[in-house]
């Protein structure tokens, strides 16, 4: 459990203590009694490039969207309210409102923050607005509905000129070799079920078949992976303009060429966030950060390939698409 710094955005004083801890949530100490909201909106304006604080942040953050006066926000409205905006409608589903307000209250932004609940496509806001800041991009980088919430907010409450952080989001493929102590703990390996097998005196054998990993995916930290082998460049899964965006289906398929021989066994699929046109934050094993919070998607091939340089797959990409089996799948094109 780390405190935060006195520069950072949430004041200290002398009846609130804020802590953020290990699981990504904020824990606020006020009056005696503890409270609990998550943290994960922090990580977007602390990667504004790599400020020493917070409040170095929202320095940048206010120059790059200077002029901003009225602004959305779907995490953070403090942050919002502190890097200068004239006023700030916070959208809030949660039960957290009170304890929103007793935060905007003790950070003397109050007068400056609209706190809508409720879901943001069953609101609607009194103008338009010049900003829209939110952080739901998860684990799975669209998991959260980042693209549908987008897309009726853009609709409803932007100006037409209006700034969104985050504006781009890239999302990528990397075929790799899953370590066999990490494919250990994701599968049923025949070694393990004849093992399992002669310790109960049961044939188990048919379980190998029910555990082959159709769509079966496992997260992982970046930074764990940063040392797997890589059989391949990344390749561009999928591309979503959250200002211009308009489908909110994604079915495509992009070409993968092996530039090295190995075992084919997982596809690691990470993102690329533009925040700013000269600020970006990824998840790639090699440029993730210590403090990244999130983790990486691994898909489990159905069948493991063992490839040659040169070798081509077909990865395909699916977001949105009903009756789809699992979000990405592999299908080998050129044949040995």
């Amino acid at each position: 459990m780390t405190e935060l710094s006195p520069q950072s955005v949430l004041r200290r004083r002398s009846d609130l203590r804020v802590r953020i801890c290990p699981n990504d949530e904020l824990q606020v100490c006020t009056d005696g009694r503890e409270i609990i909201c998550n943290a994960h909106g922090l990580t977007i304006l602390d990667a504004f490039a790599k400020p020493t604080s917070l409040a170095e942040a929202l320095k940048r953050l206010h120059s790059r969207l200077a002029g901003a006066q009225d602004w959305v926000d779907l995490t953070s409205a403090i942050v919002q309210a502190r890097a200068g905006a004239r006023h700030v409608y916070a959208i809030e589903a949660g039960r957290i409102g009170q304890t929103a307000r007793t935060l905007f209250a003790a950070n003397g932004v109050a007068s400056q923050i609209t706190l809508l609940e409720g879901w943001s496509s069953q609101v609607s806001l009194p103008e338009r607005a010049d900003v829209l800041v939110s952080e739901m991009i998860g684990n799975e980088p669209l998991g959260e509905r980042v693209l549908e919430v987008t897309v009726d907010a853009v609709k409803r409450w932007l100006k037409p000129e209006a700034a969104l952080v985050p504006r781009r989001l890239k999302i990528y493929g990397l075929a790799v070799t899953i370590p066999p102590a990490m494919l250990k703990k994701h599968t049923a390996e025949p070694a393990t079920l004849r093992h399992w097998s002669d310790w109960y005196e049961i044939d188990l054998s048919p379980l190998a078949e029910v555990a082959r990993p159709q769509s079966a995916v496992f997260y992982v930290a970046p930074q764990r992976a940063r040392k797997w082998r890589t059989l391949g460049d990344p390749i561009l899964l999928a591309e979503v303009d959250f200002k211009t965006a308009q489908d909110l289906v994604i079915d495509q398929t992009t070409t993968l060429t092996a530039m090295t021989a190995g075992r084919f066994n997982g596809l690691l699929v990470y993102f690329d966030l533009e925040l700013s046109p000269r600020q970006h934050l990824s998840t790639h094993p090699t440029e993730a950060t210590a403090e990244c919070h999130w983790r990486d998607p691994v898909w489990l091939l159905a069948d493991s390939f063992t490839v040659r340089a040169g070798e081509q797959f077909a990865v395909t990409y699916r977001y949105g698409v009903a009756g789809a089996q699992g979000r990405v799948s592999v299908t080998k094109t050129t044949h040995t």
